[in-house]
């Protein structure tokens, strides 16, 4: 049991000369709110997506909501290199997601993270929560509980389920989206997770936008956004066949962003038989 500030003396191995705690292998993130801590990670070490059937990250509290992290490279470049990841907030325990926003690792089972300095912080408006995050190459069992708190906003909009904005139109549109804003630099994310009976083609859109959409819209999040100006939208057309049940999960979006107000949305038109639908979308503020 960790005791509240009291895991860092679980560790063998010193905190760094400028106060950072050096990671381990094992590293218990616990906490009642979004906050981060200053680490180093000792050397290049490897975290394997749980998705892929690797162990890097156990989310354990905060019932069924969303529940994550991020480990922010600390530099004064204006590139960064960051890992994000959590617990969607969904119904049948599908595994943890992690990806990176350094390149092409984010393909791969497992993601390099290279030695160096970060900030690690714990995401949650939940309390009493715990983040396992195990990094392949070093040793050692470490317990952090982050004390500076930051600014995140974490929305899980409930899916509107509609006959399209066509009347009389086959009832296979759904569509949500929420608004956030980001204090200084940070991070925007949004993951859609789909439970389907039987699945033919999917189409996936998500928007990014900074005017709202227009409230009276049918379906104002989909596809695009369409009634929004200065707006990007990303298409991710899912059209593997499968007459068995079986769960998706897309990433929208995982970008670093300046001090800037950002709405996240997204649509799904399928042809297949969805059971349920969860969305999640996230704006973490670095400082």
């Amino acid at each position: 049991m960790l005791l509240p500030g009291a895991g860092l003396a679980a560790s063998s191995d010193p905190m760094a000369e400028d106060g950072r705690v050096v990671l381990g292998a094992k590293n218990v993130i616990s906490g009642s709110e979004t906050a981060k801590i200053r680490v180093r990670v000792p050397r290049t070490s490897r975290l394997s997506k749980p998705l892929a059937g690797g162990s890097g990250l156990e989310v354990t509290g905060g019932k069924n909501g969303f529940v994550g992290f991020a480990l922010v490279e600390h530099t004064t470049k204006n590139k960064r290199i960051t890992f994000i990841g959590g617990r969607l907030p969904d119904r049948v325990g599908l595994p943890p997601l992690v990806m990176g926003l350094a390149g092409p690792d984010n393909s791969r089972a497992d993601l390099k993270v290279p030695a160096g300095d970060y900030d690690l912080y714990l995401i949650t408006k939940s309390p009493d929560v715990k983040v396992t995050l195990r990094l392949d190459g070093l040793t050692g069992r470490k317990g952090l509980r982050p004390r500076d708190r930051v600014t995140a906003r974490i929305a899980t909009p409930d899916a509107d389920y509609s006959s399209s904005v066509v009347d009389g139109a086959p009832k296979n549109l759904y569509s949500a989206g929420a608004d956030g804003r980001t204090r200084g630099s940070g991070v925007v994310f949004d993951a859609l997770w789909q439970q389907r009976q039987a699945h033919l083609n999917t189409l996936n859109t998500f928007c990014y936008y900074q005017s709202k959409p227009d409230p009276l819209h049918p379906a104002p999040y989909a596809p695009g956004c369409p009634t929004t100006s200065d707006r990007a939208m990303f298409v991710a057309n899912d059209g593997l066949v499968n007459p068995q049940r079986s769960q998706a999960v897309h990433y929208g979006g995982g970008l670093t962003v300046g001090p800037t107000y950002l709405g996240q949305g997204f649509s799904v038109t399928s042809a297949g038989l969805l059971d349920d639908l969860e969305y999640v979308a996230l704006w973490l503020s670095f400082d």
